[in-house]
């Protein structure tokens, strides 16, 4: 029957070995970043056009969620994006997207962005 001291360092062996599993598989979202660059003209109550920049690996397939926005806040439309991995070292672009909507919008927010295929 093992001691009251092997059971500790079992469970402690246990603890670090699923933190480093944890830290080694997920990989980090704060290696892409986005910014919203401007509300381009041709918005209507059906459509909501909207360009971001995004700094991301080059070597990676990155879809990101963008929504637009009602003057109360609520979302109002909702589209992914995906912007492609690239051949060179370049980590940043810009995107332009035009996310449908339900009603007219007066902004945007991009909610998420994950990396989707490495290459």
């Amino acid at each position: 029957m093992p001691t009251a001291g092997w059971i500790v360092l079992l469970i402690a062996g246990g603890v670090i070995t699923a933190l480093i599993v944890s830290v080694v598989a997920v990989p980090s979202k704060s290696a892409i970043t986005t910014q919203l660059a401007g509300l381009p003209s041709g918005s209507t109550a059906q459509q909501f056009n909207v360009r971001y920049d995004i700094d991301k690996p080059s070597h990676a397939d990155v879809t990101c969620t963008v929504q637009a926005l009602g003057g109360d806040h609520s979302v109002v439309g909702s589209i992914s994006d995906t912007t492609p991995a690239r051949n060179d070292s370049k980590r940043s672009t810009t995107r332009q997207v035009t996310v449908p909507t339900t009603k007219q919008a007066v902004s945007a927010q991009i909610v998420d962005c994950e990396i989707t295929a490495r290459h």
